[in-house]
């Protein structure tokens, strides 16, 4: 069976190159994540995947890559019908390109990121969650088990973010 996918908002051109599917899955342009364009692939694993360009599902390549992955893990492809520049690749070669150039851009956002946090512990800045003391601690567990404060008022009372307020009002 040949499914179609497209983001919503793609325009009448996108879709026609759809036609010959047998069926056809917009994805709501408000509403396309990495998570649900992975739920429509894993759903459609069976069948023959047509895309009409990588930009049609309004994804960049790095928030494509883990559908890409369990594509490739399952020995398929994913069909894009126009290539822009590289209608000399077979549709085979375009996916695995797409699929390198999605890791590839995945390793570049890697480095940078340790690249940074080296920078930033260079000129002593402390990277990740700061630490709260032990009286703090004891006055959030205080305010929620004794005085039986909401945890939004602890996260305004103690100047702490709602998430650090749960966290040390179950301790």
């Amino acid at each position: 069976m040949k499914i179609g996918i497209i983001s919503e908002g793609y325009g009448e051109d996108s879709l026609e190159l759809l036609v010959g599917c047998d069926e056809v899955i917009v994805l709501p342009f408000d509403k396309v994540s990495t998570n649900d364009f992975n739920l429509v692939i894993r759903e459609h694993l069976a069948d023959d995947i047509m895309i009409p360009s990588v930009e049609a599902i309004g994804l960049q390549l790095v928030q494509l890559l883990p559908s890409l992955k369990v594509v490739a893990e399952h020995d398929k492809i994913l069909h894009f019908i126009q290539k822009d520049q590289s209608n000399l690749l077979s549709d085979d070669e375009y996916f695995f390109e797409i699929y390198h150039l999605a890791l590839l851009e995945e390793t570049i956002i890697k480095k940078r990121t340790v690249v940074s946090i080296r920078k930033a512990q260079e000129k002593g800045i402390v990277v990740g969650r700061p630490t709260i003391g032990s009286e703090l601690i004891d006055k959030i567990y205080r305010l929620y088990n004794t005085e039986k404060k909401t945890i939004r008022e602890i996260a305004f009372l103690c100047d702490v973010s709602i998430g650090t307020a749960f966290k040390y009002s179950k301790v």
